[in-house]
């Protein structure tokens, strides 16, 4: 499987506020359209608070076209103090288990830190990372990696 990891806020809505950003939801409607066989995996904070099925609703009510392609979330991975680990961590532990031939992983955050500001290299993660800017959300040329 061909999967894009997706965060929401701050790539496909603005955060504070999460309000859609319209280019942000074209580009990735684009890209997946010119994409058929890639999927979407939830890497978001809202997986934490929402459904699969409540992710995939309120996405189409901004004007995504791909909620069929979502395939699932990366796992909740909780430090011993019991903050969240970085989210490269719950990255890395989806692509273990699971059949992944290519990816993509979108964010507007460095995902290789959590929140106690311990870091976490995987080179091959980062190479595939698009990093976004928040205030301007998800443009087609993020692809261009």
């Amino acid at each position: 499987m061909k999967c894009i990891f997706l965060d929401i806020d701050g790539v496909l809505v603005t955060w504070p506020g999460q309000k859609p950003i319209p280019i942000a939801v074209a580009a990735i409607n684009s890209w997946l359209t010119q994409h058929p066989d890639w999927h979407v995996v939830i890497s978001s904070s809202w997986r934490l608070e929402h459904t699969l099925q409540a992710i995939g609703s309120m996405l189409t009510k901004i004007g995504f076209q791909h909620s069929e392609r979502i395939q699932g979330v990366t796992p909740i991975i909780n430090k011993k103090n019991g903050m969240p680990a970085a989210r490269i961590l719950e990255i890395r532990a989806f692509l273990d288990q699971h059949d992944i031939s290519d990816f993509i992983v979108i964010d507007d955050q460095p995902i290789w830190i959590d929140m106690d500001g311990d870091q976490f290299m995987d080179h091959i993660i980062l190479n595939r990372l698009v990093e976004v800017n928040p205030h301007q959300g998800l443009q087609l040329v993020d692809f261009d990696i």
